[in-house]
């Protein structure tokens, strides 16, 4: 819900010299296990989802998580894995998986 109003809006992340990259929040994914995916009868319900953005530019390969800023929710650190788009687009991911 945090990030549902910010899809086509961007972000920015410090990039391999230091300089701003842009990172537009395209999709936020929820996700919700299926009941025969649970191991056991004693499960704590989770609040999962993930979010993909399209960066205009390559973040620094020698870490995962990063500093983003946004002028609505502020800084913040997330863990970012790169993913390439179909059309050859730099894309990151971030997943969420917390105890409700």
């Amino acid at each position: 819900e945090t990030f549902e109003p910010y899809v086509g809006g961007y972000f920015q992340a410090a990039g391999p010299r230091g300089e701003m990259v842009a990172l537009k929040l395209v999709k936020v994914d929820s996700y919700s296990p299926k009941s025969e995916a649970k191991i056991c009868k004693l499960t704590h319900e989770t609040e999962s989802f993930s979010l993909l953005f399209e960066a205009e530019g390559s973040l620094p390969p020698f870490t995962s998580i990063h500093q983003i800023k946004h002028g609505a929710l502020g800084d913040f650190s997330l863990f970012l894995t790169r993913h390439d788009g179909p059309d050859r687009q730099i894309c990151y991911e971030a997943v969420f998986n917390r105890l409700r």
